[in-house]
């Protein structure tokens, strides 16, 4: 073999190493990428009440620092597995879903938050409601999310949906909830008409009565079924404190009443509403005389997805009969 023969078999081999080297590099390159792109894929940067977080694009264990917040969750297709208990009696609100329930751990009591207990359920992310001390413990236990909370449900709901990338599931639910409310208007504007219709709740030394706003329960009652409130009602706040005169004076056709404090045990709470609907003042009272007095639980105060709906659904089965 002559030496120009060599160099040209040495020379293809060193061509032949190269590109080998060249596609092995190519491989190895494209895997990383790969590689990245699927750990990218298990995560997402969104942007809350406390700045931009990285979060489990698709969370398995989701946790809710109140079933009030678990509201918000569960009509957008986000399973819940962790939460407190609904009231210190109950361990559910009596309108949530039995079929939803399955699957749900209940940790404590919504107040004190059992933390502990939070965090043996070893949740990959948390909701926490507009609280602060909440969040910095529950933010140490997984990826925690929080919102600036408002007076109106359906624009936490949105905000929400935006996070979790479930806007259609928001639209398809708030479609669904408008739909059934304009059937209940309907309905009751064939059974009440244009009778007046308040909501009270009875404390120790104080009636107050909820105003005409378009959230909480005055928003279902006044706004999204279109009942009639009495005179004076209209205010920036949720609700006014009134005298059983001031009630007499004026004179609803329809009373829903809930009676109670936050966690009062029920005992408690009766003993106040007999004591208080067995005066001559309450029995004076036109609704109390055609028995349009509707006593109902404190479930009415929920300003949340599903507790809306069923409060509409409540005060249409009781103005109907």
């Amino acid at each position: 073999m002559n030496l120009f023969s060599h160099k040209r078999r040495l020379f293809t081999v060193m061509g032949s190493l190269a590109l080998i080297l060249a596609l092995l590099s190519a491989c190895a390159g494209q895997q990383d990428t790969n590689n990245a792109n699927s750990q990218s894929s298990k995560q997402r940067t969104i942007t809350d009440a406390t700045g931009k977080k990285t979060i489990p694009a698709h969370p398995k264990r989701v946790a809710a620092t109140s079933q009030q917040l678990m509201e918000y969750l569960i009509p957008l297709g986000i399973p819940v597995k962790a939460a407190p208990k609904a009231t210190i009696t109950e361990k559910f609100y009596p309108y949530f879903p039995k079929d939803k329930q399955k699957g749900i751990h209940v940790v404590g009591d919504s107040a004190p938050l059992n933390f502990e207990g939070f965090l043996a359920q070893k949740p990959d992310l948390i909701f926490v409601r507009e609280d602060t001390q909440s969040y910095d413990k529950m933010s140490q236990i997984a990826p925690s999310i929080m919102i600036k909370e408002t007076q109106n449900w359906r624009t936490d709901f949105k905000a929400y949906a935006k996070i979790m990338n479930k806007e259609q599931a928001a639209k398809d639910y708030l479609a669904k909830y408008q739909k059934k409310v304009d059937a209940y208007k309907a309905q009751l504007k064939k059974s009440v008409g244009n009778k007046k219709v308040v909501f009270i709740r009875l404390l120790d030394k104080q009636v107050r009565i909820y105003n005409n706003l378009p959230t909480s329960v005055g928003g279902v009652l006044y706004h999204d079924l279109g009942l009639t409130p009495v005179a004076g009602i209209e205010s920036k706040d949720l609700f006014a404190a009134i005298s059983l005169e001031k009630l007499l004076e004026m004179n609803p056709d329809y009373i829903f009443v809930q009676t109670g404090k936050q966690d009062e045990k029920p005992a408690v709470s009766e003993k106040r509403l007999k004591q208080i609907t067995s005066g001559a003042i309450w029995q004076s009272l036109n609704a109390f005389k055609n028995h349009h007095v509707f006593v109902v639980d404190s479930s009415f105060f929920n300003n949340t997805p599903m507790s809306q709906l069923n409060t509409a659904k409540i005060v249409t089965e009781k103005l109907s009969k």
